[in-house]
């Protein structure tokens, strides 16, 4: 019904579920979930569960493509708390531990490069314990460090591959080379069940090549790119340019698979920053890049193409490495020292995992832990939390302040935890000013960072990419393309051609008018969000791409009778077959011989016969919004 909420908290459908070893019991762990393709356990027993937001839920495209951690009795997004505030008021949505962007990446198989037993991990050796996460609709392989800290796990993604086919799946071999499995065809679904796969090998052979660490704004003019190994000084003469903008991510050069949604289009529309490199050099024993850049116009994503990257007297002309650099962490100085640098977030295990393999933080950390002298280190940052009505909580290992606002306040000691704990509220959507001050010791300290809201006391770790440079809080954003609908027909002809001649509304659904909503084809009012060509595609060549959701199989039954049509289950001894509007068979399972995926879809072929004009009102209907009505005696 209108204005209802069409879901059921009770229901087992968009749920984590924990089976009986039997399979007689079943339990509800977590719900809110779309479409989880990959599922695994960590080495410390928690459970992470890839999820797919879908194609077109909100306006202006969908909430990102995530890795969750699943935790028992809470909920994880699904529907949109944003598609309407105030029906989805119940419930409260556990973030993402890591989102993949910009819309549409489609993450689905995970693996978790450990090792176990005699089989090594993937790639170099800090490497080791990331999740491997692959994206379908984009061709891509991701790496993802995630760091457990008191009040949960840290993650970010780190782009280590694109495929030119979708991507599905992965696994680990014993020999600890990665294995992608792929599909064929476009975006979203491909050729279909009975299109060609191919399977690809990936192995980590080039040993001696310096890897990239981690990458960072040291300020307004200068990004650092900290690798492994040292680089050959040849890496100094080839780096040019810095992208940024609000869609830009790293290697979106070798970005080839792209969906065909508006929001895709938008965001290819967007304006870009190439922002001159004005001078390269190498520091910490060349192992760092240092590039001296013009100022960086906008608080967004940038990327860098190290080009030349090779190792040090290696012949020829190197590879090129492509990294991700954000305006997110925290500035670290030491008072009465020269000691200052880039963090990427308050609490110490995260920088301590995700700069590991990186001079210049060993460098750092080594004088925090082991010079008293130094007196007090200060960290400072801006976090920007959901919500009105937020609580953070510090704890430290060592004395530490707080200050901000115009006040300076002490963290009070726990005997019982030997931590030192401080509490700050913050109303209002602002940004959060952060100056953290420790008293350094000379034994290293350990530190957490973690919110709550009002409308939810579930304690969070804040994410990496919600803490924000002091330098650069004040930038602009950067702008974005405003969404305009090409017209390709007469949304009123259109409409007239759907629910007649075309006899499309036989088997779909637009704005609740229509067939019976997902009988025979799915409800097709979220095409407004999808490009004209795409959705006329699919009219005239139904079977090039199907929906996974509406897949029909040819059922072969025992005493030789053939059906096709979509398959349901209909309790556990039988299931319905339907063929057409209207028309199904119900089977008992003992029945069938066999149940095999069909390459041709349920929707006729024959819609060409229209011709071009009737099938671009057609579209335009299906895309398009219903033009405004004139008022009397306007023209």
């Amino acid at each position: 019904k209108e204005g209802v909420p069409h879901y059921d908290l009770k229901s087992e459908t968009g749920t984590v579920m924990k089976v009986s070893a039997d399979r007689k019991h079943r339990e509800v762990i977590a719900t809110g979930i779309r479409i989880s393709v990959g599922m695994a356990f960590n080495r410390n027993g928690d459970l992470f569960a890839t999820d797919q937001e879908g194609a077109t839920w909100v306006p202006n495209g969908n909430p990102l493509d995530k890795l969750e951690h699943i935790i028992p009795g809470r909920h994880y997004g699904f529907p949109p708390k944003s598609l309407n505030p105030e029906l989805l008021k119940s419930i409260v949505d556990e973030p993402p531990v890591v989102t993949f962007g910009p819309q549409h990446q489609s993450s689905c198989g995970m693996r978790f490069n450990e090792r176990t037993g005699t089989q090594p991990s993937f790639g170099p050796s800090f490497w080791e314990g990331d999740a491997l996460v692959v994206g379908e609709s984009r061709g891509k392989l991701w790496r993802c460090p995630l760091v457990k800290t008191t009040a949960g796990y840290v993650g970010k993604p780190v782009l280590i591959g694109c495929m030119d086919m979708l991507a599905t799946d992965l696994a680990i071999s014993p020999k600890g080379e990665v294995v992608v499995c792929c599909h064929s065809g476009n975006p979203d679904w491909g050729t279909g069940p009975k299109g060609i796969g191919r399977v690809f090998k990936i192995a980590y052979t080039g040993k001696d090549q310096p890897q990239p660490v981690v990458a960072w704004p040291a300020s307004r003019t200068e990004i650092r790119v900290a690798f492994d190994a040292p680089l050959d000084p040849f890496v100094l003469t080839t780096t040019k340019v810095v992208m940024g903008g609000r869609y830009v991510r790293a290697a979106d050069r070798l970005e080839v698979m792209k969906p065909g949604y508006v929001a895709v289009k938008q965001q290819e529309a967007t304006p870009t920053a190439s922002i001159r490199v004005t001078g390269q050099e190498l520091a910490e024993g060349g192992r760092t890049l240092v590039l001296h850049t013009e100022p960086l116009p906008w608080r967004c994503n940038y990327s860098v193409a190290v080009a030349g990257v090779k190792a040090l007297g290696e012949a020829g002309v190197g590879v090129t490495v492509d990294v991700d650099v954000t305006l997110n962490g925290a500035l670290a100085e030491v008072a009465g020292s020269k000691m200052r640098g880039w963090l990427p977030h308050l609490s110490s295990s995260v920088n301590r995992h995700w700069t590991m393999a990186s001079p210049s933080f060993d460098g750092l950390t080594k004088r925090v832990t082991t010079d008293v002298s130094l007196g007090t280190m200060v960290l400072r940052t801006f976090v920007d939390l959901p919500g009105r009505d937020r609580t953070i909580t510090l704890r430290s290992s060592v004395p530490f302040a707080v200050a901000g606002a115009g006040a300076r306040e002490e963290a009070t000691a726990d005997g019982e935890q030997h931590e030192f704990v401080l509490r700050r509220e913050a109303k209002g959507a602002e940004l959060i000013p952060l100056d953290v001050e420790f008293k350094l010791t000379g034994k290293g300290y350990s530190f957490d960072a973690s919110y709550h809201t009002d409308e939810d006391a579930f304690e969070r770790p804040i994410p990496a990419e919600r803490m924000i440079l002091p330098w650069a809080k004040d930038l602009p954003a950067a702008p974005d393309a405003p969404v305009e609908h090409r017209k390709v027909g007469d949304w009123a002809k259109g409409r007239a051609l759907f629910y007649g001649e075309a006899q499309c509304a036989v088997c779909h659904t637009v704005r609740g008018e229509g067939g019976q909503a997902g009988a025979i084809g799915p409800d097709l009012t979220n095409l407004t969000f999808k490009e004209p060509e795409g959705v006329l595609n699919d009219i005239i060549s139904p079977s090039a791409m199907i929906n996974p959701d509406y897949i029909s199989y040819v059922v072969k039954r025992k005493k030789g009778e053939t059906l096709t049509g979509l398959v349901a289950a209909e309790g556990a001894e039988q299931f319905k077959v339907t063929e057409g509007a209207g028309k199904f068979t119900v089977i008992r399972r003992d029945e069938v011989e066999s149940l095999t995926p069909s390459a041709t879809s349920l929707m006729p072929e024959g819609m060409k016969e229209l011709g071009a004009q009737k099938l671009n009102d057609i579209v335009e209907f299906l895309t398009g919004e219903k033009p405004k009505e004139e008022k009397p005696g306007k023209k």
